[in-house]
Formats: C-alpha cells, sequence, structure tokens
C-alpha cells in the first residue's frame, strides 16, 4: 500500500470502521476519593456487585499517602458498566446517611 495513502485524514477512522471495530472509550473514574483505602472498599463494593472496578492513584506504592491526597485515587470502570456503578455508589451512599 502507498505510504500516502495512509497518511490521509480519515483513513484509520475508514478502516477501523470498514473492519467492524468500534472506539473502546476506555476505562470512566467513577469516583475520585483520598485514600487508597476508601477507594479500595469503593473498588470491592462495585466487584461484588457484578461490577469491573479497578482502583488507580499515585501514593507511591502506599508509602507515602499525601500524594493520594494531593492527587486523589480513582475507581475506574469500564464505561458500558458506569451507570450501573453510579447507580449502585448514589444507592450505597444513600443508605449511609
Amino acid at each position: 500500500m502507498d505510504p500516502a495513502v495512509i497518511d490521509r485524514p480519515g483513513f484509520w477512522a475508514r478502516l477501523v470502521a470498514k473492519l467492524g471495530m468500534g472506539h473502546d472509550p476506555g476505562p470512566v473514574c467513577v469516583a475520585e476519593v483520598g485514600s487508597s483505602v476508601e477507594a479500595d472498599m469503593m473498588a470491592g463494593f462495585l466487584r461484588t456487585n457484578g461490577v469491573n472496578a479497578h482502583v488507580m492513584g499515585d501514593d507511591t506504592g502506599r508509602t507515602n499517602p499525601v500524594y493520594a491526597l494531593a492527587f486523589g485515587v480513582r475507581v475506574l470502570v469500564p464505561a458500558d458498566q458506569a451507570a450501573d456503578a453510579r447507580r449502585l455508589l448514589a444507592e450505597a451512599e444513600e443508605r449511609g446517611k
């Protein structure tokens, strides 16, 4: 294939559409908290309820929690499970009040 064809605008988008490969929006942040412990508890709750949740934060391997406070710790879920995750977290918060 001619390299000039590959560099044309929209080439990759047309190729992906032609092959039937959709765009994966990647993980979605459903919560951002100030500690890894809280984020782990939320992710565990979501996993127990069938949501594939993961925790992402920069607290240097939990040796320096100040980083978690400064930058936050996020709970991430697949985009197609974000609505369920948010609903579950909102219901849990309501029950906790």
